[in-house]
């Protein structure tokens, strides 16, 4: 009996184990936030590439992709190289906003505070003449259930043919 009982913990703790490591599947949303357009933006308007939660690891270096010609993907590097990588931060911003940076660097632009646990990309649109776009973004940020959820609107233009943040709203 004694070693039927220590096969089922056993059993027991390895299931538990492996739970623990399963990797996450499909696109979670923050209570409370609907993927809608941006109100009283016109043009044309460009679906987020999935809504995705993506959750950050503290104390990992960040892999930051270089800026791409998205402006979700521009969004998405700086959000994953949020705090701990200035330069990849840095890479996506303008160049007017880098040179008008607060004195806490290109991090305190966020306005939030403690770390990013993750975020969703919920809307974005898209203005070809001049090239502009917004894009929407639900936060959490902090640490467990005394984190907090906020919006932030990343406007973005081109500068080089390429997407570069030039301000960040709440």
């Amino acid at each position: 009996m004694k070693k039927i009982s220590s096969s089922i913990f056993l059993v027991l703790v390895l299931l538990a184990f492996s739970a623990c490591n399963l990797p996450q599947h499909g696109a979670q949303a923050l209570p409370g936030a609907s993927p809608t357009l941006l109100a009283g933006v016109t043009g044309t308007a460009f679906p987020p590439a999935a809504a995705t939660f993506t959750p950050t690891v503290p104390g990992a270096p960040p892999a930051v992709t270089p800026p791409a010609a998205d402006p979700n993907d521009v969004v998405q590097a700086y959000l994953i190289a949020y705090p701990d990588d200035t330069a990849g931060m840095l890479s996506c911003l303008s160049s007017s906003l880098r040179g008008a940076l607060p004195a806490g660097g290109p991090g305190e632009l966020l306005q939030v505070q403690g770390d990013v646990n993750g975020f969703v990309i919920q809307s974005g649109s898209q203005v070809p003449n001049p090239p502009q776009a917004e894009v929407l973004v639900a936060l959490q940020a902090g640490i467990g259930v005394g984190g907090t959820r906020s919006l932030r609107t990343f406007h973005l233009i081109q500068e080089n043919n390429k997407w570069v943040i030039n301000s960040i709203t709440s």
